[in-house]
């Protein structure tokens, strides 16, 4: 098999990886009993993690690192420029951390929320 050839297999799998996911949402559709349903599924959901490790393994590694750097260079100018500023630190930090308050009041401390409201657990 030409590298060519290799090449555009290992490609072709990287391709049928990043679609599988999307079959996810047709599988409730289907009539099979709930374990085969859930297999199904969770194959598919993780369909490009299986697929990657075959691909890797027809394209060879020097093909694979190629598209990864193809990759990473489409996604690096996605990155902001530059680091941060304190207002910018301290907006994420908040940002990260508010959602934790109300979790640990429905878990820990129920009693501080009023009976009528649907956090209440």
């Amino acid at each position: 098999m030409s590298v060519e050839a290799r090449f555009r297999l290992g490609l072709t799998l990287l391709i049928i990886g990043l679609a599988m996911p999307s079959g996810v949402f047709l599988v409730p559709l289907t009539d099979w009993p709930a374990e085969v349903k859930a297999a199904v599924a969770g194959i598919l959901f993780f369909g490009f993690e299986i697929m990657a490790l075959p691909a890797a393994a027809v394209m060879g590694k020097e093909n694979f690192e190629r598209i990864l750097a193809k990759l990473g260079g489409l996604l690096g100018c996605l990155k902001p420029s530059g680091e941060p500023g304190p207002v910018r630190h301290a907006i994420g930090v908040a940002l990260f951390l508010l959602p934790i308050v109300p979790t640990y009041i429905m878990a820990y401390v129920p009693s501080w929320l009023p009976d009528s409201s649907p956090w209440r657990l």
